[in-house]
Order: structure tokens, then sequence, then C-alpha cells
């Protein structure tokens, strides 16, 4: 009976689950590489969220450096400003803001304008103020959307730089008025400089020079900008002593009704005015739009096919670029010789040289 009783009383090993242990090895993953993680997730609402997933993550969200605030269509601003606020009052104070993405999505010219230039200094000045330094210059990156209509950049930018002006290295603006005050208030320490779909107002009157009061840019992107409702290569000058990569993305007429000699030329030039400001560069990103809709484009009139006489009178302005690559609406024809010298003639000569002309992937 002794003998039977202890047979019985053998336990059975315990088995191991391959979920549970994932859950294990993810428990030990280092807070900071978490925080990581969550700098990615898409907006404020949805990291609030994570803090469901268990009792370490209730107060995870709170030290995350990236923060991204998103106003729906649905939201009044009013409404708006108290989700922010609130989140910002629940947030660590010790944990440093690097990163801010601000969407004012719906603000339209009958909104309300001052809550939302509230709501933004409220933003601002947080970033400000949290981190474990006493200056608070710890915002590396800002982007900013849809800020027209009441809320524009030019009332948001003496905002920016009253707190941010000596950290703030990246600013992206999409779908955003440029006013010449706006650009001149000392971004000093700005390096790289997206515009997506941005005008430049009248303000600047006939000559259009957005960068020369941003002397350490060297990263610029333009990708279908304009300047009073007019193509930007009518106005646009270009003072960038520190350019090391432009990303140019601009429509081109290239449509059969393009023809008229007098079009063709001024535009020729233009775009040959841009390239020689555009010499520091060490790459080059040059993308063309069809303008025209509808109409395709003759092989005839692609832009440096159009150009080459051009190129083939001038001396290349490149002394540093490395890689060259030009995106069209469609398969590109042969590229002339002339214009590849143009572009590379004057660079050192070395073996990671990369040109490329190629349709752009939609």
């Amino acid at each position: 009976m002794a003998a039977g009783n202890s047979k019985g009383s053998k336990k059975k090993p315990k088995r191991s689950h391959g979920i549970r242990e994932e859950i294990d090895r993810f428990r030990d993953v280092p807070d900071h590489i978490v925080h990581h993680i969550l700098s990615f997730v898409a907006d404020t609402r949805s990291l609030i969220r994570t803090s469901l997933l268990s009792k370490r993550w209730r107060s995870l969200w709170k030290d995350v450096p990236v923060l991204s605030f998103r106003k729906s269509s649905s939201c009044n601003m009013s409404s708006f400003s108290e989700q922010v606020n609130k989140f910002l009052t629940l947030r660590s104070n010790s944990a440093a803001i690097t990163d801010i993405s601000i969407n004012f999505w719906g603000c339209s010219a009958g909104g309300q304008p001052q809550t939302g230039l509230q709501v933004f200094d409220s933003i601002m000045s947080s970033a400000a103020s949290h981190g474990s330094t006493t200056t608070g210059h710890n915002l590396r990156r800002l982007s900013i959307a849809h800020a027209y209509h009441d809320i524009k950049f030019s009332k948001l930018a003496p905002c920016i730089t009253a707190h941010h002006h000596k950290s703030l290295k990246t600013i992206e603006l999409k779908s955003t008025v440029l006013r010449r005050e706006a650009l001149a208030l000392g971004f000093n320490s700005l390096t790289t400089l997206e515009l997506r779909v941005c005008w430049f107002s009248r303000s600047w009157g006939e000559t259009v020079d957005p960068f020369r009061d941003i002397p350490c840019l060297n990263n610029l992107k333009l990708i279908e900008c304009k300047s009073s409702r007019r193509h930007l290569l009518k106005l646009v000058k270009l003072s960038l002593p520190t350019l090391d990569c432009a990303n140019i993305r601009m429509g081109w007429c290239g449509i059969q009704r393009w023809r008229e000699q007098s079009i063709a030329k001024q535009e020729e030039q233009r775009y040959m005015k841009l390239l020689r400001e555009l010499h520091n560069a060490t790459s080059l990103n040059l993308r063309f739009d069809k303008l025209g809709g509808r109409y395709s484009w003759d092989k005839n009139l692609f832009p440096f096919t159009r150009m080459k006489p051009l190129m083939e009178r001038e001396a290349s302005p490149f002394s540093r670029l490395r890689t060259l690559r030009v995106q069209y609406p469609q398969e590109p024809p042969d590229t002339p010789y002339q214009v590849i010298r143009y572009f590379m003639e004057g660079s050192p000569n070395t073996e990671d040289k990369f040109v490329k002309f190629e349709r752009k992937v939609k």
C-alpha cells in the first residue's frame, strides 16, 4: 500500500507554454528600449492605450520622448485643447521631449484660432520644461501639418524660437503657408528643413529667398511648393552655403501645348538658375511631376533633353556632388552625355559616385 501511495503521489512535470515564455522574455526588455518602440506609435491616444497591456506598462507611456497630436475633423478645437492639456498634465515631468508632430487638420477659417495657438504654446512650453536639463533645450524635431487659414506658421514660429531656438535641428512642414517673417526669426541651429505642398505668400515680394536666415541648413526638401499661386521657379532664389543634401520635386511643363519657344526658354533658364544655387550639394534628388492632367509627355520635351544645349555651353557648378537621382513620370529616353557631364564633371573622382535617371515609383 505504501509503495502504491508513493507511486500515485508523483507530481506531473509542468508544461512550458511558448506564449508565456515570450511574455517573460519581453518583461526583461529595458525601459529605454520599450520607450523607443512606443515612439513609433501613430498618436497619443494609441500611446495611452498601451497602458492596458500589463501592470508594468501602466506608466511607461508617460516617459516616451516622441509625441504625436492629431486633431480629427470631427473634434472641435476646444475638445482638442482639453485632450492635449490632460495628456501633458499626466506625463512625467522628468522625461525629455525630443520629437513632436502636430496635425491641425480640420481647423477652418471659421474655427477658434486663439485656442489653437494656445494649444501649440502649451505643447512647446511642456517640451521646454520637461526633462532633466535646467535649460529645457531638448526638442530636436518638429513636424507641423495643415497650419493655414487662421493657424498660420507665422503665428506659431515665435513660440518655437522662444523655447527651442538652440536645440531644434529638424522642421517638417506640410500644407502650410509661409510668410517672410516666419523663417527670419532665428532658426540658427536648424540643419534639416522639409517643405511639402507649402505656399510662399506674397509677403516675399518679387524674389523668394526663404532660407537666407537659416545659416546651418544642409539638408533641404522642397516637395511641390509654390509661390503666390505660381510656379516656384519664377521667383525662387536660394542662399544655401552649407547645403549638403537637396531633394527637389516640382511640376514640369512637358506636354504638347507647351512647345511655345518663349515659355520653354523661360522655364529652362529658371531651372538652370536653381541648379547653380544647389552647387554645394553632395546628394541631389530631382523629381519631375507631369503638369497638364491627362496629357502625356513628349520625350523630346523631357527637362534635361531640352536643356542639353544650355548644359553643353556651361561649366558644371557642382564641386562635391556624389549622388544624383532624377525621377520622371514615365520611362525617360537615353540621357545625353552633356547632361551627365554637367552634373558630375566638377566633382571629385571617386568610385562611390552614383547616377540614375529613372521612372518614379508611384
